[in-house]
């Protein structure tokens, strides 16, 4: 047992001065600890969409981590809010379209410091669309109204 106690003890002083001799050295990073400076944004969006000739609107929101103060890293999310109508998909005289998207927001700022600048900001993910003979707001059973629906990749400069 002694021998035990011995040999434990042994090994947690080699691995502390192994940690302490390492800690010499400089660990290497994509960004200096010094010069990198981050912080953040996220808000609500609105925007207006065009889909088979009819207006939709979709609400959602962004938000990601701004580093160095020109590239931003996070996600967002939109949802059709209006459900459009159409008619004759399926065989069936009115049907109503839901859906939306969401994923990885990447964006670019340009000029960042300056009082104007511009960004340029891409969300690549994914969604889903679906035709309803009623609308998800009327408070129906939706799963058996829904006509046909799809999922779909997502790469979209917002």
């Amino acid at each position: 047992m002694k021998l035990k106690q011995l040999s434990f003890f042994a090994l947690f002083v080699l691995a502390t001065l192994t940690t302490l001799a390492q800690s010499d050295k400089e660990m290497q990073t994509l960004f200096k600890k010094e010069d990198m400076t981050y912080g953040g944004y996220g808000g609500p969006r609105v925007a207006l969409s065009s889909f088979n000739g009819e207006n939709t609107w979709l609400v959602g929101g962004r938000g990601g981590v701004i580093l160095n103060s020109s590239f931003a890293v996070g996600g967002a999310g939109y949802g059709i809010v209006n459900s459009p109508q159409f008619t004759n998909i399926d065989g069936n005289e009115v049907a109503y379209l839901e859906g939306g998207y969401g994923g990885l927001l990447l964006e670019y700022i340009l000029l960042p410091n300056k009082l104007v600048h511009l960004s340029f900001p891409v969300v690549i993910g994914a969604g889903g669309l679906l035709y309803s003979d009623t609308r998800a707001m009327d408070g129906a059973d939706f799963d058996k109204s829904i006509i046909a629906n799809t999922a779909f990749f997502a790469w979209n400069q917002v």
